[in-house]
């Protein structure tokens, strides 16, 4: 695999939830997509016997995922940053559960879907630059991690 920066780095909106079989558009002038995190939720079960006194955790069973934070050059004539369905800042004002996905720009095309909520969408503009949104995907639910193995 061929190591790339995150220039090509997709994100997709979806037109229901990953349970809906939705289909996706890739969100226009992306310039920023933040870490996506999964983290097991971890409980310590340390007992007295402990060896050297040292701290035992163990799995919950439960995963959080972390607010993915996402910089895009807003265009409100875009379909998939306006106010009407497609769009980012519909999906926020109606409280929409909505299938994304992230796509890699490696060679197996790495994939996360996931459900989220457009939970935070934030507009901003200075002189002599573009307008900006600033956007926050709250997953939930299981997220998906797939590749596409590259022709032989």
């Amino acid at each position: 695999m061929s190591y790339t920066g995150g220039f090509g780095v997709e994100l997709k909106i979806g037109s229901a939830p990953k349970n809906s079989s939705p289909t996706f558009t890739t969100v226009a002038q992306v310039q920023k997509v933040g870490e996506f995190e999964s983290e097991l939720v971890m409980v310590e079960v340390t007992g007295n016997d402990a060896n050297n006194g040292d701290e035992v955790y163990t799995p919950t069973g439960k995963k959080k995922k972390k607010v993915l934070e996402l910089q895009i050059g807003l265009d409100m004539n875009q379909v998939t940053h306006a106010h009407n369905p497609g769009g980012l800042l519909h999906a926020h004002n109606n409280e929409t559960l909505l299938a994304y996905q992230l796509v890699y720009p490696d060679d197996l095309k790495s994939t996360w879907t996931f459900d989220a909520y457009v939970q935070k969408f934030g507009m901003g503009a200075e002189q002599e630059k573009e307008w900006q949104g600033k956007i926050s995907l709250r997953i939930t639910g299981t997220a998906n991690f797939s590749i596409t193995p590259p022709a032989p």
